[in-house]
C-alpha cells in the first residue's frame, strides 16, 4: 500500500508519503524510510516517483521508461515509528527554514563582499600603502569573507533551523565556521608566500566541495548555495553556485602549486599537478551520482587545459583551445550516455536528460534553461554583485597600470603578477570557464557572481599582504618564476 498526499493546502510544504508491504525492488517498506534514485537523500521522494513506483508494483516498469521520477524504495532508519516522525519532522523543519532565511543570507552575503571590495578598492587604489593596522584589517577581513561561502555548506552541520531566530543562527554559524577556517590559513607557514593564504583557502573550499559530492552531497541540501528539498530542483551533486567555487578554488590552487614548483625547476612536474587537480575536479563534477554537472566538465577542461598549456611554456593558439573544448564535449557526452546505459531507476539526471533528447525534448530543455538564465540575469543581488565586484576591484588592481599608460594586458594586478607571473593566465582561463558555464547552466548568470564572491576578497587580502611587507623582503623572498612564452591568439 502506498499513501501520498499530493497537493499543498496553503503555502508550500513538504506532504505526506506512506508504504507499507512489499517493495518493488525487493525487500519490505516496514519498519524504514523511504528514498528514491531521483534524490539519493534518506526520507526523501518526489512526486514524480509515485507513477514509476506504481507501474514497478504492477509489472508494468517498462512503460515507465519515459518518466522523470525513480522507483520509491527503503532505507534504513530509526527503529521506532515514533523516532522515524521526530526525523521527518526535522526535516521538514529544515526544509521551511532555509527557504525563509536563504534570501536574507545571500543579501548580507552581497553585502559584505561588496563592502569589503568596496573599502579595500578604496584604500589600495593607485598603489597606496595605508597604515600596517589597516593593511592587517583587510587581510583578515578579505580571508574571513572569501571562507564564506564555503561556510554556507558547513553549516548543514549545525542544526541552526531549530534555534528560536533560525536566520541569525544560519548567519552566525557560517561567520564561526568562517573565523575558524581563517585561523590556520592566516597562521600557517604558507603564509611566507603571496598568495600562500589565497591557496590556503582555496584548498578549504575545493577539499569541502569534493569530499560532500563523494559522501553523498549532506553539505548540499538545504543549505544556501545548495539544493532546497521544497524546490525540487536539485537534491545531490554540485550546484551552479558550488561548481564556481570549485572552479575558482581550483584555479587558485592550481596557480599557486604550479608556481613553486615553476620556481624549483620542476615544470614538467607543475604541468603534471596541474592536470592531476584538474583531473579530480572534472571527474567528480561530471560522474553521475557524484557532481552529477552536465555544464561544468567542458568549462573545467577548458580552465585546466589552458592553464597547463602555459605552465608547459607553450603558447595558446585558437586550436588549442577548440581542441580542449572538443575534448570536453567528449567526455560530457560520454558520462551521459554510460548513465543513460543504465537502468532508468538508477539513472541520474544525466541519463534522464538523453532519454529526454531522444524522446524529441532538445527544444524544451533549451528553452527552460534559457528562461532561468534571463530570469535569474533580474536578481538585484546576483547583479550588483557581479557589477559592483569587477568596478570596485578595478580600482586597486587595473586602473592604477592603465593611468600608467599600460595596456589593460599588461597590468601587474596591484603588484601581484610580477611575484605570480602565472596569475595572469590563471585569471585567463578562469574567465574562460565563468563564460563557459553561464552558456550552458540554467542559472548561470550566478555562476561568474559567485566565482568573483570567492576571488575579488582573495585578490585584494594578497594585495593587502603585498603592501604590508618591505620593498626588500618582497626581493628576498618571493622570485619571479620563468613560465616561458606567454599566453597569445
Amino acid at each position: 500500500m502506498l499513501v501520498t498526499s499530493l497537493t499543498d493546502s496553503g503555502s508550500p510544504d513538504l506532504q505526506l508519503v506512506a508504504a507499507t508491504g512489499p517493495a518493488p525492488d525487493g525487500g519490505r517498506y516496514d519498519g524504514a524510510l523511504l528514498t528514491s534514485g531521483a534524490t539519493r537523500q534518506t526520507g526523501l521522494v518526489q512526486t514524480a516517483d509515485v507513477p514509476a513506483t506504481v507501474l514497478a508494483a504492477l509489472g508494468l516498469r517498462d512503460r515507465g521508461a519515459g518518466l522523470v521520477g525513480s522507483t520509491i524504495g527503503r532505507v534504513s532508519g530509526p527503529s521506532t515509528a515514533d523516532a522515524r516522525l521526530a526525523r521527518l519532522l526535522d526535516v521538514q523543519r529544515e526544509a521551511l527554514a532555509i527557504t525563509r532565511v536563504s534570501g536574507t543570507f545571500d543579501s548580507a552575503l552581497l553585502v559584505l563582499v561588496v563592502g569589503f571590495v568596496a573599502v579595500a578598492g578604496l584604500l589600495l587604489r593607485g598603489g597606496r600603502r595605508p597604515s600596517r593596522p589597516v593593511r592587517r584589517t583587510l587581510q583578515v577581513a578579505g580571508t574571513v569573507v572569501a571562507l564564506l561561502p564555503v561556510s554556507s555548506f558547513l553549516v548543514a552541520l549545525v542544526p541552526w533551523w531549530r534555534a528560536g531566530a533560525p536566520g541569525a543562527a544560519l548567519g552566525a554559524a557560517a561567520l564561526g565556521w568562517a573565523v575558524l577556517l581563517a585561523v590556520p590559513a592566516l597562521a600557517g607557514p604558507w603564509r611566507r608566500t603571496v598568495l600562500g593564504t589565497a591557496a590556503a583557502v582555496a584548498a578549504v573550499t575545493s577539499g569541502v566541495l569534493l569530499a560532500d559530492a563523494v559522501l553523498g552531497s549532506p553539505l548540499t541540501v538545504d543549505t544556501p548555495m545548495g539544493g532546497h528539498r521544497l524546490l525540487g530542483a536539485r537534491f545531490y551533486g554540485w550546484s551552479n553556485q558550488a561548481f564556481a567555487l570549485a572552479a575558482t578554488a581550483g584555479m587558485v590552487l592550481a596557480v599557486v602549486v604550479a608556481d613553486q614548483l615553476v620556481r624549483r625547476g620542476l615544470r614538467w612536474a607543475a604541468v603534471a599537478a596541474v592536470a592531476v587537480l584538474g583531473l579530480v575536479v572534472v571527474v567528480v563534477d561530471g560522474t553521475p551520482g557524484l557532481g552529477s554537472d552536465a555544464g561544468g566538465p567542458v568549462a573545467l577542461l577548458l580552465m585546466f587545459g589552458l592553464l597547463a598549456v602555459v605552465v608547459s611554456g607553450r603558447r595558446v593558439r585558437w586550436r588549442t583551445v577548440l581542441l580542449v573544448v572538443g575534448a570536453g564535449v567528449l567526455v560530457v557526452g560520454t558520462l551521459m550516455v554510460l548513465d543513460y546505459l543504465r537502468p532508468p531507476t538508477e539513472r541520474t539526471h544525466l541519463g534522464r536528460f538523453v532519454a529526454t533528447l531522444l524522446q524529441g525534448g532538445l527544444w524544451t530543455v533549451l528553452a527552460r534553461k534559457e528562461s532561468a538564465n534571463l530570469h535569474a540575469l533580474g536578481d538585484w543581488r546576483v547583479l550588483v554583485l557581479l557589477v559592483g565586484a569587477v568596478a570596485l576591484g578595478w580600482l586597486a588592481l587595473v586602473r592604477y597600470a592603465h593611468r600608467r599608460g599600460r595596456r589593460l594586458r599588461d597590468t601587474d594586478l596591484g603588484g601581484l603578477v610580477p611575484l605570480v607571473p602565472l596569475l595572469r593566465a590563471g585569471l585567463a582561463a578562469w574567465g574562460a570557464a565563468m563564460v563557459v558555464g553561464f552558456l550552458m547552466n540554467d542559472s548561470g548568470i550566478i555562476i561568474p557572481a559567485i566565482g568573483i564572491a570567492l576571488l575579488a576578497p582573495l585578490l585584494l587580502a594578497a594585495v593587502a599582504r603585498l603592501r604590508d611587507e618591505d620593498q626588500g623582503e618582497h626581493g628576498r623572498d618571493v622570485r619571479a618564476a620563468d613560465l616561458g612564452p606567454a599566453v597569445s591568439g
